[in-house]
């Protein structure tokens, strides 16, 4: 996805997207605002709940244009990581509070790196994210100091699945209607320009059914003293 083809038609599909679905968000809002059947306003909740999820798919579509703009200059700063993963889990929590999905957050060392903080809180997120949508019951996130690299691991108690990055590496499965893998997308693009990588991976070995983990793995970083 770095050529110039592939931002742009992201671009356009989110420009696509995001034009009707404003007109159709004003209606709907208009027309609950006015009835008093509560049958047709729980129904139309449905809908506003609906354009939501799509207004958040296309400024995810955006996201990843912008991310893709070989001339997007980078902004970045010494972070220490740990403060990273725990607002992307907060984040989380936030967006997907509906989802009763226990999301542990394993103890943390204190971590830092010259990283863009933004785009890898982001990164983080989305890992996470669709972790809580494909998890049964439980998603777990841990922070590592490997080398001179950090490692971010996301693991859930879902289904094994497989799923191409954008890559073209087939790293795991993923079953028909899970997500169009805009999330995990993202979080390769970011890794990438940071010149790292994604993992993708079946754990067997982990709970009474395995677990699906997701690895984030930046280099350059060293454990915070003091």
């Amino acid at each position: 996805m770095s050529n110039e083809i592939p931002q742009e038609l992201l671009r356009r599909i989110a420009h696509a997207i995001r034009s009707p679905l404003g007109l159709i968000r004003g209606t709907v809002s208009e027309i609950q605002s006015g009835t008093q059947n509560e049958d047709a306003r729980r129904l139309l909740d449905f809908a506003i709940r609906g354009s939501a999820q799509l207004e958040r798919m296309a400024e995810r579509l955006g996201t990843l244009a912008r991310l893709c703009d070989p001339e997007r200059s980078k902004e970045m700063s010494r972070s220490e990581l740990s403060e990273l993963v725990a607002a992307a889990v907060a984040d989380v929590r936030e967006v997907r509070s509906r989802k009763r999905i226990e999301i542990v957050v394993e103890a943390m060392p204190r971590v830092v790196g010259v990283v863009e903080a933004s785009t890898v809180r982001l990164a983080i997120s989305e890992l996470v994210d669709n972790g809580v949508r494909l998890a049964r019951e439980r998603v777990e996130v841990s922070l590592d100091l490997v080398g001179s690299s950090a490692r971010v691991s996301v693991r859930d108690d879902g289904r094994a699945r497989t799923t191409t990055l954008a890559s073209g590496a087939i790293v795991h499965p993923q079953a028909d209607g899970t997500g169009l893998g805009i999330g995990l997308a993202i979080a390769e693009r970011v890794a990438a320009l940071h010149g790292g990588t994604i993992r993708l991976a079946h754990r067997p070995e982990l709970g009474a059914e395995g677990m699906m983990e997701a690895e984030l793995e930046l280099p350059g970083c060293e454990a915070k003293n003091g």
